[in-house]
Order: C-alpha cells, then sequence, then structure tokens
C-alpha cells in the first residue's frame, strides 16, 4: 500500500501537528484518506507518492469542512473510475503510467487551490499590463460547487468559501451569455442555447443542472462546431457572430464590468468587509479588478 510514503504521512503530522489542525491517526479523516493510498499503493513508480501528497493537503482542511468531503469523493471516484484504471487501446505501459501521473497532478494542482487560502490584494499590488488568466476558464470553483449533490451542500459551501464562489458563479454566467450571441437569431433559441450549454459544460466552467432540448431543433451547423471552435469564438471573438475584440472573454475589462454590475446589483452587505465604496452601496471597477487578480481570473502580461 505505500509503507514508505505512509511512513513520510505520519512523520509529517508528527513534525507540523498545527498545520494539519492537530490531526491524529485515531482521527476518522486519517483513516478515510488511507483509503486513497491503499488503492494507488498497487501501482509502481511515483503513483504512491503523489497519493501522499494528496492526502496531505486533504488534511490541511479544518474539521467538519464541506470542501473536504466533496474533494474525498471525487478523488476516490475518480482513482477507482475505468478511466483512471482501465488500459485504453494502443496505449504501451509508459503511457499508461504518464496518463494516471497527470490525472493524479490535475488533482493535487485542485485541491491546492480550493485549500489556498483567499488573500484580498491592494490595488497598488496589480501590475500595469495584465490579462485574462485562460486557465481558469475551466473554473476550480465551479468545479467543487456542481460537486454538491444537496442544496445544503452548497450551503455549507457558501459559509466556507462565500466571496469565492460569488464571482466563479458570476463569470459562469458570463460564459454562458456568450452562447446567446451565437444563437442571436435563431428561432428556437432556447434548444440550441440548452445544447451548447450540455456540449460545453465540461470546458467552460458552466454550473451543471437539469439541460432539456429537442436535437431535432438543433440546427446541424451548430452541432458540426467542436468544442474548440466554440472557444476561439469565445475567448478570442469573432465578427460574424457579433463579438468582437472589445467583448471576449479575453478581455479583462469584460470580466471586470461584469462582475462590478453583478457585485453592485446584489446589495450584498458582506461585500462591504472586503472593499472600500467610492458611493453608497457602489464598489469601485478597482476594487473588482483587485479581486479577479487575488482569485487568479486576471494575471500579469508579460509580453
Amino acid at each position: 500500500m505505500g509503507f514508505e510514503t505512509l511512513e513520510k504521512i505520519d512523520q509529517e503530522l508528527i513534525d507540523n501537528s498545527e498545520k494539519y489542525h492537530g490531526l491524529s491517526k485515531s482521527d476518522i479523516r486519517y483513516q478515510e484518506c488511507l483509503t486513497i493510498l491503499h488503492f494507488l499503493g498497487k501501482y509502481s513508480g511515483c503513483i504512491p507518492e503523489h497519493g501522499g501528497r494528496i492526502i496531505l493537503q486533504m488534511f490541511k482542511f479544518p474539521n467538519n469542512s464541506i470542501r473536504y468531503r466533496l474533494l474525498l469523493n471525487h478523488v476516490l471516484k475518480t482513482i477507482k473510475s475505468d478511466e483512471f484504471c482501465l488500459n485504453e487501446t494502443g496505449e504501451n505501459n509508459d503511457e499508461v503510467f504518464e496518463r494516471r501521473v497527470g490525472t493524479l497532478q490535475d488533482i493535487l494542482e485542485f485541491i491546492d487551490y480550493i485549500q489556498k487560502p483567499f488573500k484580498l490584494l491592494s490595488i497598488n499590488d496589480i501590475p500595469k499590463f495584465i490579462k485574462v488568466n485562460q486557465s481558469m476558464i475551466n473554473d476550480p470553483w465551479i468545479k467543487i460547487y456542481n460537486m454538491c449533490q444537496t442544496d445544503e451542500e452548497k450551503d455549507r459551501l457558501f459559509q466556507e468559501s462565500y466571496l469565492e464562489l460569488k464571482i466563479a458563479l458570476s463569470l459562469a454566467r458570463l460564459r454562458k451569455n456568450f452562447f446567446y450571441k451565437i444563437t442571436n437569431e435563431d428561432e428556437e433559441k432556447i434548444h440550441q442555447i440548452s445544447y451548447f450549454e450540455f456540449k460545453m459544460k465540461d470546458h467552460l466552467g458552466l454550473v451543471f443542472q437539469n439541460i432539456n432540448y429537442d436535437d431535432s431543433k438543433v440546427k446541424n451547423s451548430y452541432k458540426n462546431m467542436t468544442t474548440d471552435y466554440i472557444l476561439n469564438i469565445i475567448i478570442n471573438s469573432d465578427y460574424r457572430f457579433e463579438i468582437g475584440k472589445e467583448e471576449c472573454y479575453s478581455n479583462c475589462d469584460v470580466l471586470i464590468q461584469h462582475v462590478f454590475k453583478d457585485l453592485n446589483n446584489s446589495c450584498d452587505v458582506i461585500l462591504d468587509k472586503y472593499f472600500e465604496k467610492n458611493k453608497i452601496n457602489i464598489l469601485s471597477p478597482d476594487s473588482v479588478k483587485t479581486l479577479l487578480y487575488s482569485l487568479g481570473y486576471i494575471e500579469n502580461d508579460t509580453k
């Protein structure tokens, strides 16, 4: 089961008890997470070690954290899936190994982001030249939000990570809004939009929901659009769909203005503690820019 990895985990808990909230081997979370190592320990190479890193990151969540519970279920489901366990047709052993390692690295990066405490920077920390961080289009916060099975789980997630989810859901709505432009003149718009939403939900950071559409009413021209093609329209603009450079998703001002309007329309007093207001009940665009940069949605443009 990866005994060397287990010894390292136990020693890390002893050496850095405070970092892991005093978690001990008698804690139920310790036993739950060892299930990950039991399963990955049968693989060779660095796979058990990757499992150990995932476990230690999981231990950093506070007791009773809903993020911990959702992520544990996600990790176990992933490493027990046929996609992870079985060899794909034509794969050699090295390719199988690299695919599994890549999956575990993606999980670790995902947990790192969700686990990382939010730190609001100052407007003075924002560089002069910025750009949209396109790696955040498939938003980790939307991913974990979609793992919630009940309204109670969603409520608990909001209690733990309110501001992060508020921004993530706002940007998810912005991404979905592009479907209205792509289908602007279509009489069966509701079916076309629902089709795009279903097709792109795993690629565009959209909220999962029961999506119903009549496939017979979806135009073949839309069905023939690949996911890469749709992403290119949204990110890089396409004037055939009345999406210019000034309003595509790669324009930082588009994100800032959308979230700016969303937050101010919500009249959310909980946001008061994060920003100084320039008017009564109005947040400044600079405050929103600071927030988006702090959360990684926009980043330094080094060009």
